[in-house]
């Protein structure tokens, strides 16, 4: 049995479409019964942006079709009974929609089990584009930039855990 612990949340982003931005994210499906959350922050000149945080992992994005009783699933009494498909491609790639120009919304995910595995990556979302990250690849690529060692090599999973007095 897996007792694997993540925590995903964003930066703030400037949104084109606030309703749009709403509906994506109360369609989102988390590994438990935690629902995604929208925060807000408001700068210095009032520029408002947005973001999203769940003490959980984000499988995906339910499927929105023509069986819908409502426009948006932000506001269907039947969400939290939905058994319609999900997808993580999906949600990126409907996130790209609702991003303004010229902005960046970095979604960051940190999972740990029994620290006999520990990972973070990172989904860089702009209005044109999806890359995605993980802190393990970064760092082992560095790690052969500093050796100048193209074929430097480690593992950084599993085995005894011991400690040394």
């Amino acid at each position: 049995m897996s007792n694997q612990i993540s925590k995903t949340r964003t930066n703030f982003v400037g949104i084109t479409d606030f309703d749009r931005f709403k509906d994506i994210i109360a369609r989102c499906v988390a590994d438990g019964a935690e629902k995604l959350k929208i925060i807000e922050n408001t700068d210095n000149d009032g520029v408002t942006k947005y973001g999203f945080y769940v003490e959980e992992n984000i499988c995906g994005m339910r499927e929105h079709d023509e069986f819908c009783e409502v426009e948006n699933c932000a506001d269907c009494e039947y969400l939290d009974d939905c058994d319609k498909d999900y997808s993580y491609d999906d949600f990126l790639e409907e996130l790209t929609k609702v991003i303004a120009p010229g902005d960046a919304l970095i979604i960051t995910n940190i999972c740990y089990e029994k620290m006999s595995s520990l990972y973070a990556y990172a989904d860089v979302v702009t209005s044109e584009s999806v890359e995605s990250l993980t802190l393990e690849d970064l760092a082992f690529k560095k790690a052969q930039e500093m050796l100048d060692n193209k074929n430097w090599y480690t593992v950084n999973e599993g085995g005894e855990t011991t400690t040394l007095n």
